[in-house]
């Protein structure tokens, strides 16, 4: 007989809406827990902890303070002064706990730039280069040519003499075009400062002795293609690295995560020194399945075969590279979060004895599990050892089940599939639901509305929805079709959860530990120790929300930039139906302890909040998808086009404005009312191949109804700046060596510039040393065969001629092939050049004014040169001059 008191718990736990309650305050619970961030220090006494408020004064001075450091601009030049300057100081000042740090004793440091601390040799290095690459990632083919492009690395070598098993750790000092950088990529270079000052004093007093070399990279090209960790290979430290750190943000919030670790060696290095553990392999199968429209200097860096780990802060990606990712967003403690891990991680790995056996096996292992446990530990072990528990795990559900299943004979089995099958259909009537909703959505021009709220409201929204089909099919099952039980359910849950579990461990899948733990908490709670059934269901809960509260916070937010690739509607209906599904398998056998109570209630209530919620998304910000915290990227252009239609003859100008925004995102008419535009538009000189918008319309915004990705306004009364215009000379070898030469001065302020050359003979060779073939695309125009793309990014001149001429220059010749017959008589060749500057035109800043305050606009002049076709059949060397 049981007590009063079990009676008592039971019939409090059997009311389903009670039930419901609790699960919804543990989800709430796991996700503030998550985002818990640690107390800054800021003790002086704690003379080699990493310290968050002299961090954050470095870092004032260098986000907020210089602004956005783009590539090509004069902010790259402070910025990088800056920073060499700080790091300077803190070698010199080794010797002292001062926080003054101006420079005023220079005795310890050499002309090369090096000092010895304690037998350990400390080097700074500028490194300014020149060279082309070929990338490709996430569906993008980059040929790239770069100049001028600058890093400036840090180096402490042990005493004795180093291996080539030095660790990078590395980050960059360049931020998006309009942002001042303060999280992507301040904070990890700050974090990277102060992890240099404290190792250093760590050294200075013998209680840090390092065993390999440490390399600190601040790279000045990252938001340009990665540019900057390509450069770093041409210098000859890059032979001493085996390892590396890299740190990045992809958000503006909260604390870092570790996204991608390349083998289960640094895995367990990671784990046995971290402070405070964060991350899980999630991230990593999302990265490695090109999900996540971005990549970091990992993919550079693990393409010339280093080893190394990705950390990122990923939270709040609504403001990632706007203004808006500035010291206004930023919660304190996350430097510190970040800090502690940097400086753990590398004063271990950077001084530990390793044994050979056990690294060389291990590093061999790149498939395996890692995650945090609450933010307390790191777990990580391969997938061998996965696969053995998994198997154990699936071999004691198959036991136990078939035990359930069979024990009544045939009427078990059968309750156990209708139960089975009226999952399925709960999950596939709120999928039909909440797709239903997003679709009448988009039909009717309400867009992402979804967006102007934190995450977890599209969780609530959609999630409620699920949770009232669920209860109100419930109560038309039980009253009309079958009287489901409770053992019939507990099963029928934990088949969906040994099937999840058995799929990707099949498939070999590390994420499969999601299943694994959950897996294990079922059987504990409804099979092994059912007394407990509510303190097992509820942390299995609570370790599924930790997950997935991470994949709600980075890819609710990255839904407003992944354009035309996915209605970000239906993308996150079916996200959050799924997950959300899966929570509430966890805790369904928890609602059916009374099979005879009545869910009408619960019904009633949910209804009510799904109304509630409905009418909040409709209404709650005005019908509009963007706020000024979670606002819309616009790409406003001012773009100068010219033509010519011959060799050597007067070039033709036009002008138009540009407003570049994703078609499938938002409901642009709000944006046009802004402008004070109306449809209808009508389009005219289709010869220009540029949409036309008529002159009295102030701006240009993309129509909901409008295919493609931009309308113009063009006119041709208009002057333009003379630097727009860039100077072109061709000079002709086709008929002596079978080679063109290419010679583009540009203007200063131009920082990208990408040549598209059609020909109709193939480019057998070129002065770049990535090979030509690497550019070429499916031709755009019909009457010419071959087409390449190069793309120049151009860093701050540094040449002193360059410099006096205020401009940049895009050089290089292309070698076709005439060894074919037809290919002997001429070539034919048309150039495509477009520029792109920083310097704001007057008109583009007053179109800028115009849009909306949840708008923002990234603003850039562009310059296209379209040369009409020509041949060089000249025996002669011939320059032409545009």
């Amino acid at each position: 007989m049981s007590s009063p008191h079990q009676r008592t718990w039971n019939h409090t736990f059997s009311n389903p809406l009670f039930t419901l309650l609790l699960a919804v305050f543990v989800v709430s619970l796991a996700y503030v827990y998550q985002g818990l961030l640690p107390r800054a220090n800021d003790s002086t006494t704690q003379y080699y902890a990493f310290r968050e408020d002299r961090a954050l004064k470095f870092l004032q001075q260098f986000s907020t303070q210089l602004g956005p450091r783009v590539v090509g601009t004069i902010q790259e030049q402070i910025s990088f002064n800056f920073l060499k300057t700080e790091l300077l100081n803190l070698m010199m000042k080794q010797g002292s706990f001062d926080n003054n740090l101006t420079i005023t004793d220079t005795s310890h440091l050499s002309r090369n730039g090096m000092i010895e601390v304690n037998g350990h040799v400390v080097r700074l290095e500028e490194q300014f280069g020149s060279g082309d690459c070929y990338i490709e990632i996430i569906g993008r083919k980059l040929f790239t040519h770069y100049s001028n492009l600058s890093n400036i690395l840090v180096r402490i070598d042990p005493p004795h003499q180093a291996a080539k098993d030095g660790l990078l750790i590395s980050s960059h000092f360049d931020s998006g075009s309009t942002s001042p950088g303060f999280y992507d990529d301040g904070i990890p270079v700050t974090c990277m400062v102060e992890t240099f000052h404290n190792l250093l004093s760590l050294i200075r007093d013998g209680k840090l002795k390092l065993e390999r070399s440490v390399i600190f990279l601040f790279n000045g090209a990252e938001e340009v293609g990665l540019l900057g960790a390509e450069l770093f290979f041409q210098h000859a430290w890059s032979q001493d690295v085996k390892y590396f750190l890299n740190l990045e943000a992809a958000g503006s919030a909260s604390k870092e995560v570790a996204f991608q670790i390349k083998n289960l060696f640094l895995a367990k290095q990671f784990a046995k020194s971290v402070k405070r553990a964060s991350g899980n392999v999630v991230g990593q199968d999302v990265f490695q399945a090109n999900i996540i429209p971005s990549a970091t200097d990992y993919y550079i860096y693990n393409n010339h075969n280093l080893t190394g780990i990705d950390i990122s802060f990923y939270k709040n990606g609504y403001v990632y590279h706007t203004s808006l990712d500035a010291e206004s967003a930023y919660e304190s403690g996350g430097i510190q979060h970040m800090g502690d891990n940097v400086q753990s991680f590398v004063s271990h790995f950077a001084s530990a004895h390793f044994d050979e056996k056990e690294m060389t096996k291990e590093a061999n292992i790149q498939r395996f599990v890692y995650f945090d446990v609450f933010g307390l530990f790191f777990a990580t072990y391969g997938m061998e050892t996965a696969k053995v528990m998994n198997i154990s795990i699936l071999v004691l559900a198959a036991t136990v089940l078939a035990f359930s299943m069979f024990s009544r004979g045939v009427y078990s089995l059968f309750d156990r599939l209708v139960s089975l099958l009226f999952l399925f259909l709960v999950l596939l009537i709120g999928l039909a639901a909440n797709m239903g909703l997003s679709i009448l959505l988009v039909l009717n021009q309400k867009r992402m509305l979804f967006f102007a709220f934190h995450p977890m409201f599209s969780v609530a929204l959609f999630g409620c929805i699920l949770l009232f089909i669920y209860t109100t099919s419930i109560e038309i099952t039980r009253k009309f079709i079958y009287e489901l039980s409770s053992q019939g359910m507990r099963d029928a849950v934990t088949c969906v959860f040994v099937a999840f579990l058995a799929l990707l461990t099949y498939f070999n899948i590390p994420s499969g530990y999601i299943f694994t733990v959950t897996t294990t908490c079922l059987l504990l709670a409804y099979y092994v120790i059912p007394r407990l059934s509510i303190v097992f269901s509820l942390g299995g809960l609570a370790f599924l929300c930790g997950i997935l509260n991470q994949m709600y916070d980075m890819f609710i937010p990255m839904s407003g930039r992944m354009g035309k690739a996915l209605e970000a509607d239906y993308g996150v209906a079916v996200l959050v139906t799924v997950t959300v599904f899966l929570m509430l398998c966890l805790v369904l056998p928890l609602l059916f302890l009374d099979e005879k109570r009545d869910m009408s209630q619960t019904s009633v209530v949910l209804f009510v909040v799904c109304l509630s919620l409905i009418t909040v998304l409709l209404y709650g910000n005005g019908g509009e998808a963007f706020t000024k915290l979670h606002p819309k990227r616009a790409s406003l252009q001012h773009i100068f086009h010219f033509n010519t239609n011959g060799v050597n003859s007067p070039l033709k100008s036009t002008h138009s404005y540009q407003l570049i925004i994703s078609p499938s995102t938002s409901k642009e008419e709000v944006l046009l009312k802004g402008l004070n535009i109306s449809p209808p538009f009508s389009r005219a000189n289709e010869e220009s191949n540029h949409p036309i918008l008529p002159h009295a319309v102030k701006g240009v915004i993309t129509p909901t109804k409008y295919p493609g990705p931009f309308l113009t306004r063009m006119t041709s009364h208009e002057s333009y700046p003379a630097n727009v215009l860039p100077k072109i000379g061709i000079e002709n070898y086709f008929k002596i060596n079978g080679s063109v030469h290419v010679n583009i001065v540009l203007d200063e302020q131009v920082f990208h510039s990408s040549v598209h050359i059609f020909t109709n003979v193939t480019i057998v060779g070129s002065s770049f040393q990535t090979p030509i073939n690497h550019s070429i695309v499916p031709s755009s125009r019909s009457e010419f065969k071959n087409e390449y793309i190069v793309t120049g990014v151009f860093g701050y001149n540094r040449d002193e001629q360059l410099m006096k001429e205020k401009s940049k220059i895009f050089s290089f010749w292309l070698k076709f092939d005439t060894q074919q017959q037809e290919n002997a008589e001429s070539l034919r060749i048309k150039l495509d050049i477009r520029s792109t500057f920083f310097s704001s035109t007057s008109s583009l800043t007053e179109l800028a004014r115009l849009l909306p305050e949840w708008s923002q606009p990234i603003t850039s002049t562009h310059s296209t040169i379209d040369i009409t076709p020509f041949m060089l059949n000249d025996n002669n060397a011939v320059r032409l001059n545009y």
